[in-house]
């Protein structure tokens, strides 16, 4: 059978006729693999096309490899299940992909952690010094907006009325509008800071970061069969770097994220 990977950059219209994600349990049927853009379209293609085509021998059908525009976009594709298999971010698994019946398959075995940064000569001291002051949040689904909830509350800060809040739709653009001036503080995922870091020979400073966290993980649709997730599993969690993975690994950041719901719903 031709095998072929084709990348797509998808935006709200941009959607391939004919294919659904329940296509893929079929014996002659194509498989999507959905990366959440972490990186540009190119970078995401360099990296992820050889494990989209590497699949196509574990399924033995076509695999597509898929991202978005942007994150709200690739979350909209996520809760309409148009990915089969996805490499998601922990707020995505836990808001979006899990209510809708994805389930983990492995997961980078090195532990995430999300901080709260601002720039290397910034006069704040501490989280709570933020107050007032212009912190830049990403979309309500992401990891980094979550952890950053519960690391300001933490702080006995509350996001809504103790800080003026400014959206972006990336990490790297609220990196570009810290170091602009244009925001005070970025709730960010720790390689990425690393990784701007490097790249503009400078450093930030570290007001506070999350215990712990499970890493990001590649999922399965609930329209896979069962046969096609234990191929699947075993496949990602042999990579190097990766591991195994369950809902039951998820459970103590379900919890907090519960207690951080209800407080502000309480209040």
């Amino acid at each position: 059978m031709k095998r072929y990977i084709q990348l797509l950059i998808l935006t709200g219209m941009a959607l391939l006729a004919g294919l659904s994600s329940a296509a893929c349990r079929d014996a002659d049927g194509t498989c999507i693999l959905g990366v959440f853009p972490h990186t540009t379209p190119r970078q995401i293609e360099d990296t992820y096309s050889t494990i989209a085509e590497e699949l196509s021998l574990v399924l033995d059908r076509e695999v597509i490899l898929r991202t978005a525009s942007d994150v709200d976009h690739f979350l909209r594709h996520l809760e309409k299940q148009e990915y089969d298999i996805v490499l998601a971010g922990l707020g995505h698994y836990l808001m979006v992909a899990e209510p809708v019946g994805y389930v983990p398959l492995a997961r980078r075995s090195n532990p995430l952690h999300y901080l709260i940064i601002t720039r290397g000569d910034a006069p704040f001291r501490n989280t709570r010094d933020l107050r007032g002051h212009r912190f830049g949040f990403m979309s309500p689904a992401n990891g980094t907006t979550i952890s950053s909830h519960l690391l300001l509350r933490k702080a006995g800060l509350d996001y809504r009325k103790d800080l003026q809040d400014v959206r972006y739709a990336s990490q790297q653009a609220c990196i570009h509008s810290l170091m602009s001036g244009l925001v005070d503080a970025c709730g960010l995922a720790e390689p990425v800071v690393q990784v701007f870091q490097e790249q503009l020979g400078t450093h930030f400073k570290i007001l506070t970061r999350t215990r712990d966290l499970p890493n990001v993980a590649y999922l399965a649709s609930p329209n896979l069969s069962h046969e096609q997730r234990d191929a699947l599993r075993d496949y990602f969690s042999s990579r190097e770097g990766f591991q195994a993975a369950n809902a039951r690994d998820y459970e103590h950041v379900r919890s907090m994220l519960r207690e951080h719901l209800a407080a502000y719903h309480h209040q």
